[in-house]
């Protein structure tokens, strides 16, 4: 009777550790409510005709994912901060626009890791339009 206690106290302990690891891992995939906020300001720089709109369907994907079960406050900040930039991009003069794209550049790649199935395709690329 013993050696069964012993044995169900190691199978629980083990299947809390598997669980806990696994619960680690996914979380590694969710963004925080910083990298949330800059992934909207990127999405806002990359909508931008100003700056040449570039492919955001990799970028919609992670907000998209990221977005589920975010507090209000940081849903607005991010609102916030897509509508700043897309405004920014807007009103722009030469040197306002390259640094703007440089900094969407560089919010854009660290976006593409939570980008779901698609995070490795993230294009820079130029939309029709845009060209």
């Amino acid at each position: 009777f013993s050696d069964m206690r012993k044995f169900i106290a190691t199978a629980f302990a083990v299947a809390g550790l598997a669980a806990a690891t696994q619960a680690a891992a996914a979380d590694t995939t969710r963004m925080t409510d910083q990298q949330f906020v800059a992934a909207a300001r990127c999405r806002g720089l990359a909508g931008s005709d100003a700056l040449g709109r570039i492919d955001t369907t990799t970028i919609d994907a992670a907000i998209k994912a990221s977005s589920r079960n975010r507090p209000q406050f940081v849903s607005d900040a991010a609102a916030k901060a897509r509508d700043d930039a897309e405004r920014q991009a807007r009103r722009a003069d030469e040197a306002g626009r390259t640094r703007l794209t440089a900094e969407r550049d560089a919010l854009c790649t660290s976006v593409q890791q939570f980008g779901g199935g698609n995070a490795g395709v993230m294009s820079t690329a130029r939309t029709p339009e845009a060209q």
